[in-house]
């Protein structure tokens, strides 16, 4: 069974271009915990989940009008809060436009590092 994908939800109401703030989470696929691990009630992050941690930072640099605080990287998903500038062109545009370019970069990441550990894993079993 094919599962349903969330549609964003937002106050219709609310005109974007005069700024806002959003909670946002994206998560594994599927739910996979890549970006690290609880350990002692703590999360160590992985080399993946760092990665994706300094993705996190850059994105206010490369979007401008666009605001991180409160970030936070868990085993299988990310959180943020972000802070639309007022005033942006279709700021609605700009936002899923930075997570889309987030998430696309991540997911060669992630691919890049699976790829690895299965070419470290088969080396292993060959030796």
């Amino acid at each position: 069974m094919k599962r349903q994908i969330n549609r964003y939800r937002r106050f219709t109401g609310w005109d974007y271009a005069k700024g806002a703030s959003l909670f946002i989470t994206i998560a594994t696929a599927p739910r996979r915990p890549l970006f690290g691990t609880i350990t002692g009630g703590r999360m160590v992050r992985s080399p993946l989940g760092e990665k994706v941690a300094e993705a996190l930072e850059a994105m206010p640099r490369l979007n401008p009008g666009i605001r991180l605080f409160g970030r936070v990287v868990m085993p299988d998903h990310v959180h943020f809060n972000c802070a639309l500038a007022p005033g942006l062109d279709a700021p609605l545009k700009v936002l899923g436009g930075a997570i889309k370019r987030f998430k696309n970069y991540t997911t060669k990441l992630a691919k890049h590092s699976l790829e690895l550990a299965e070419r470290s894993s088969e080396l292993a079993e060959h030796s």
